[in-house]
């Protein structure tokens, strides 16, 4: 792996590169590398068919070895994911797939197993009095440096 950091630094404005980081560190089984190639892939271009291929071949992977991981590390994931779970949320309750408030239901199911102090997943008895529905679910972006 030592051979891809150069190649990571010298060529980080290539989709490419990202792509085939991911796929070394899926082998290597490093989920936050993963993960780290993922964003920098998709904030380089977010349309691109083979980063949604490894999108989904990192979330099947973790449903596997989500059990298996370490604590740290499943929070670090768990953070990151979470606000593309909202987004898919807004865009269902939104209309964006037509019709489907069975779907939404399971969804919201879902996300609450996988995220159970999440606001966004909270049916309206479970939410702090202040919040209304006007608030925003999450924020977009969550800042781990502070």
């Amino acid at each position: 792996m030592r051979f891809l950091l150069p190649l990571r630094l010298l060529a980080a404005d290539r989709i490419d590169t990202h792509l085939m980081a991911f796929e070394i560190y899926y082998r290597k089984e490093k989920p936050l590398l993963m993960l780290q190639s993922i964003k920098r892939a998709w904030n380089l271009q977010s349309d691109h068919h083979h980063l949604h291929d490894c999108m989904i071949r990192f979330k099947c992977w973790l449903d596997e070895k989500q059990c298996e991981l370490n604590p740290h590390v499943a929070s670090v994931i768990n953070a990151e994911t979470q606000p593309g779970c909202v987004e898919v949320l807004e865009s269902l309750k939104d209309g964006d797939f037509g019709s489907c408030e069975k779907e939404i239901e399971d969804y919201i199911e879902a996300c609450r197993a996988k995220f159970p102090y999440a606001n966004a997943f909270k049916t309206p008895q479970e939410l702090p009095e202040n919040q209304t529905d006007d608030t925003p679910l999450q924020p977009k972006e969550i800042d781990l440096t502070q």
